[in-house]
Order: C-alpha cells, then sequence, then structure tokens
C-alpha cells in the first residue's frame, strides 16, 4: 500500500508541477516525494476514481487511512472493507 501511496503522490506532483511556470527538475521532484512519505506519520484521503468505457461511466469511491509503518484501513463506499498491517490483510463486506 506504500508503494501506490508514493507512486500516487509522484503522479499527482508530476501532472501539478505543468502547471507552474517554474522549470522543476525530475530527480529534484522524485526526492522531495521520497522525502515527505519517509516524514509522514499519517495519511487521509477521499478518493473518487471515474471509469468511462463504451459510453457506460462508473464511479467508485472510497476513504483510506495509512499509519507509518505499514497499517492501513480503506472503505469502499459499496461497503467493502480493507484493512491490512505489516503480516495480514482483511477483507470484509460491512
Amino acid at each position: 500500500m506504500y508503494k501506490v501511496v508514493l507512486s500516487l503522490s509522484l503522479l499527482f506532483l508530476i501532472i501539478c508541477s505543468g502547471c507552474t511556470d517554474d522549470q522543476i527538475n525530475v530527480d529534484e521532484l522524485i526526492a522531495n516525494v521520497i522525502e515527505a512519505q519517509e516524514n509522514r506519520t499519517s495519511y487521509h484521503a477521499e478518493v473518487s476514481t471515474i471509469t468511462k468505457y463504451d459510453g457506460i461511466e462508473e464511479t467508485v469511491k472510497h476513504e483510506e487511512w495509512l499509519e507509518h509503518p505499514d497499517n492501513s484501513r480503506v472503505e469502499y463506499e459499496d461497503g467493502y472493507l480493507i484493512v491490512s498491517n505489516k503480516e495480514h490483510t482483511y477483507m470484509a463486506l460491512r
């Protein structure tokens, strides 16, 4: 889960970096993201994913919590719950 959050953070920063006039060095950007991730103690996000395929649009919403070093919880709008620690991952339908 940590790698997913790191990847999403990096993608967000790369996309947003195109909205500025400043030239940003990619290596510097990656180093800043890694440093920020290593120093974080917790993370919370509300995520909406919209998928469009063959004229059909689907929206999936979830909330996620991450706590350093390896604890995570994801609650999907449709009732699925995923809880994980360094050793185990549990999935349930609420």
